[in-house]
């Protein structure tokens, strides 16, 4: 049915499908794309296609932030001021690259932490590359804030000058204790029963195996300490 639309009425969808949360530029859109249901960006520009409750909603993080948090992260960059992100190719498979501005590349990590959605979803969100580009580019970032920042999850004093603070804003919101620092919760996740030492992994509670996981979250929003069991 597109293909009987007039030339200049065409267009015209096609901008309209292609605009953005925020205020992207029409010209960032191509039209082989768009044949294939595809919102693909050609110009992919922070700035114009997030606006600050776009950024809030999608990646917890207000806009004015995340140029402070890209720096502080350290992605690595080739000459051209990119970050390539390959696969890793199994047997009969074939080696994949793609490059990413650094932005991107965490638009896409915190997409994908704060928003429970498909890969597939991601797509008209994040500027139209495929899924599987995504998908590399998610577990790219992760790996990389691993490897650097893991001493810092499990260095729960990090956290011991904003204690005061913290019991403060907590009192001062309603509760009675003057000393609560942040909120604790768990959940128990299912999984297989194991071969070995099934007693250390099963729920007399529950009735079955997995593991509980524990985490105390701050007033800040974040989870300051995670232990699992």
């Amino acid at each position: 049915a597109s293909m009987l639309v007039e030339p200049s009425r065409r267009h015209a969808a096609l901008l309209a499908r292609c605009a953005p949360v925020g205020e992207r530029s029409p010209v960032h859109c191509s039209l082989g794309s768009w044949q294939k249901g595809i919102n693909r960006v050609v110009i992919w520009s922070f700035d114009n296609m997030f606006s600050e409750h776009a950024c809030w909603e999608y990646f917890r993080f207000r806009k004015e932030d995340m140029p402070g948090l890209l720096n502080e992260l350290g992605f690595p960059t080739n000459a051209a001021g990119m970050v390539r992100v390959m696969n890793q190719p199994g047997h009969g498979q074939r080696a994949v690259s793609y490059s990413f501005q650094p932005i991107e590349l965490l638009c896409t990590f915190l997409w994908r932490m704060a928003y429970p959605g498909t890969w597939d979803r991601s797509i008209g969100t994040l500027g139209g590359r495929s899924a599987t580009a995504y998908k590399y580019a998610f577990y790219y970032a992760l790996n990389h804030i691993y490897d650097n920042f893991a001493r810092c999850i499990n260095d729960i004093n990090r956290w011991a000058g904003n204690c005061a603070d913290w019991a403060a804003a907590i009192h001062a919101a309603g509760a009675p204790a003057p000393r609560c620092i942040g909120f604790i919760d768990g959940t128990f996740r299912p999984c297989c029963r194991p071969i070995r030492d099934q007693r250390q992994v099963y729920s007399g509670y529950y009735k079955g195996h997995g593991l509980k996981f524990q985490s105390v979250t701050g007033p800040n929003g974040l989870i300051i300490d995670l232990f699992a069991c």
